[in-house]
C-alpha cells in the first residue's frame, strides 16, 4: 500500500503543471464554452459584432440567438457563477425536442453524441454523431463569423435514398432557406443555408 501511494505521489509531482491552465484555442471575444442560461453542455459564440448563437451540445441545435446591448460585441454575455445572454432575443427554442430520422413515414429517434468545433477565419464548424440503431449519420454545421444575415449552414451525411433528418419543429419553423422558403428536413450531404428573418 505505501508503495502504491509513493507511485501516485511521483506521478503527480511528474505532471507538467501547465497542462491544466493553458488557453484554449479558441478567441473568447467571439466563443465561449461555458454553460450557458442554465443549459448545462452548452457554447455561445458570436456572428459578426452583436449577434450571439447558443448551442446544446446534446440536442445539436441552437436554442437561443440574440442581439447584444451597447457598442461592445462581447457585452453579449454576462459572466459571474453562471453565463447568461444579455440583449434582446431573436429566437428561442425551449421545447427540448430533437433531431428525427425519417424513415417512410415514420420518424425514428437518435442518439446524438457531440464530436466537437472548430474555429476558422470564415466560420466555427460543429460536427455530431446521430445513431439510430447500427445507422450511424454525422450531422455538420457552420456558422460564419461574419455575414450581413443571422445565417447557419447545415448537412448530413449518411442518408439513404429516400430518408430525411427532420429538424427540431421550432428551429425548422424559424429558420428559412433562401427566399422565405421553410425547411423542415435535410435530404443530402449539400450544405444548405438557413436564415433567421
Amino acid at each position: 500500500m505505501r508503495y502504491s501511494i509513493a507511485i501516485v505521489v511521483a506521478f503527480l509531482s511528474a505532471t507538467p503543471v501547465g497542462i491544466a491552465t493553458d488557453e484554449l484555442p479558441f478567441d473568447r471575444t467571439r466563443i465561449n464554452r461555458y454553460s450557458l442560461d442554465g443549459v448545462v453542455r452548452s457554447i455561445a459564440l458570436r456572428q459578426g459584432e452583436k449577434i450571439w448563437f447558443g448551442y446544446d451540445l446534446e440536442r445539436a441545435t441552437p436554442f437561443k440567438v440574440w442581439r447584444a446591448p451597447g457598442t461592445r460585441g462581447d457585452s453579449g454575455l454576462k459572466r459571474g457563477y453562471t453565463t447568461r445572454s444579455v440583449g434582446t432575443a431573436l429566437f428561442e427554442d425551449k421545447s427540448k425536442e430533437n433531431w428525427k430520422l425519417v424513415l417512410g413515414e415514420r420518424e425514428q429517434p437518435l442518439k446524438i453524441r457531440y464530436l466537437g468545433c472548430t474555429q476558422g477565419k470564415e466560420h466555427f464548424e460543429f460536427s455530431w454523431e446521430l445513431k439510430h440503431r447500427s445507422r450511424r449519420l454525422v450531422l455538420s454545421e457552420r456558422v460564419p463569423t461574419d455575414a450581413d444575415k443571422i445565417m447557419r449552414e447545415l448537412k448530413v451525411d449518411g442518408l439513404k435514398s429516400g430518408e430525411t433528418l427532420r429538424l427540431p419543429p421550432d428551429a425548422g419553423r424559424a429558420w428559412k432557406h433562401s427566399g422565405g422558403k421553410t425547411v423542415d428536413a435535410l435530404s443530402n450531404n449539400k450544405w444548405i443555408q438557413l436564415e433567421l428573418p
